[in-house]
């Protein structure tokens, strides 16, 4: 086998075995099983009301590509029957962190005891080193760190810098 297919050879197997772990079957029916990381993920961004209308609101993530960069969150507000998504980074590497296991990373809870949830996010990292916050994001929301929160009120999604 000439020199080039050997390579060729080696680079699909080392794709292929890094590659196929993260590759997850789902089926609708009602026959499926699903690994059970996915499904405590699913749980942990599911039955999430931030507006306070009593209907749940869906977190949804958009990967940019890449070993570690870079999901991009929106959330499905019901009160106002729209998508919101923001422009701030989450490294690929901590999305696993979604389910709840990584709170310095990503956290949904009750921040301000208001009675509604509020989102807790690390951005702007790479391999968990942190990189400057954009200056178009400061002059939109308002932030300089690296350590934002979600907060929703009076229709409003609010972000904000937290220091947990």
């Amino acid at each position: 086998m000439p020199i080039m297919e050997q390579y060729k050879t080696t680079i699909l197997l080392l794709i292929s075995l890094i590659c196929l772990p993260c590759i997850s079957q789902e089926k609708i029916d009602d026959n499926s099983t699903v690994d059970s990381k996915h499904e405590e993920k699913r749980s942990y961004l599911k039955h999430r009301d931030f507006d306070g209308d009593g209907i749940m609101d869906k977190i949804l993530f958009d990967f940019s590509g890449g070993a570690h960069c870079c999901y991009k969150m929106s959330l499905y507000i019901s009160s106002l029957s729209k998508t919101i998504t923001y422009p701030f980074e989450m490294d690929g590497g901590y999305l696993g962190g979604v389910d709840g296991s990584q709170p310095n990373q990503f956290e949904i809870k009750d921040y301000d005891q208001d009675g509604l949830p509020e989102i807790f996010m690390l951005i702007s990292t790479y391999n968990g080193e942190k990189y400057p916050v954009e200056k178009r994001w400061t002059k939109k929301y308002g932030i300089k760190t690296n350590t934002i929160l979600f907060d929703f009120f009076e229709e409003n999604m609010l972000v904000k810098d937290y220091n947990k």
